[in-house]
């Protein structure tokens, strides 16, 4: 799997809509986020919208995955902090906006970076396993 691949997995919604739909490009075996809905910045507009036309004009080459859930990103702070066994993160996922207070401990212990690379390493499985059970790739 290339670098950077599950980096591109991670989306934000805006009024119900993913920011970045995430495509798999067969071509290059890896992803893509392309701004299908016109979500982005507005000085990224007219390069996003590019790349939004590119990967639309090749459905056979880029494949539309699932899109990344809130639920699936608790379920991933919930790992990391049993996995680190830190109280403050626990709890911070036990109480009222739960994904907020848990970013706001991960800075306060210095852990971002740490974090980054755990959540990447679980939407890389992610990706991977979605790949494999879409036939994808040939084995």
């Amino acid at each position: 799997m290339k670098e950077g691949m599950a980096e591109a997995t991670q989306s934000y919604l805006i009024e119900d809509l993913p920011m970045y739909v995430i495509f798999y490009d067969k071509k290059n075996k890896g992803c893509v986020g392309a701004d299908l809905f016109g979500l982005s910045e507005p000085s990224y507009k007219k390069e996003e919208q590019r790349l939004a036309d590119y990967v639309k004009a090749r459905p056979k080459r880029f494949i539309r995955l699932p899109n990344n859930d809130s639920k699936q990103e608790w379920e991933i702070m919930c790992d990391f902090a049993e996995k680190k066994q830190i109280t403050e993160l626990s709890y911070a996922l036990g109480g009222d906006k739960p994904m907020k207070m848990f970013k706001k401990k991960l800075a306060e212990l210095e852990l971002d970076i740490e974090w980054v690379e755990f959540r990447n390493r679980a939407y890389e499985k992610f990706i991977e396993e979605w790949i494999e059970g879409k036939n994808i790739l040939p084995k």
